[in-house]
């Protein structure tokens, strides 16, 4: 942190430093914190066992079909 002061929580910090910031720039922190929460979220996101599976299968060359580009995927796909 760069600054403290005695008896005051972090988000205390926070709140009185925000007090006098216009309506864009406390749009921007918001955005900003949101985008904060949301990397956490997908930073712990971990593959489930069929997921490794896949990637280890794809990985040793197995289980993959061969497409000769998107619409040729998606065809065999049955989309």
């Amino acid at each position: 942190m760069l600054f403290s002061m005695p008896n005051m929580t972090t988000i205390q910090l926070i709140q009185q430093e925000i007090t006098t910031l216009d309506s864009a720039t406390l749009n921007e922190i918001l955005d900003f914190v949101l985008f904060l929460k949301e990397r956490r979220h997908t930073s712990e996101a971990r593959p489930n066992e069929a997921t490794k599976r896949t990637f280890e299968a794809t990985d040793a060359g197995k289980d993959i079909i061969p497409c000769t580009n998107a619409e040729d995927m998606f065809r065999q796909l049955g989309i």
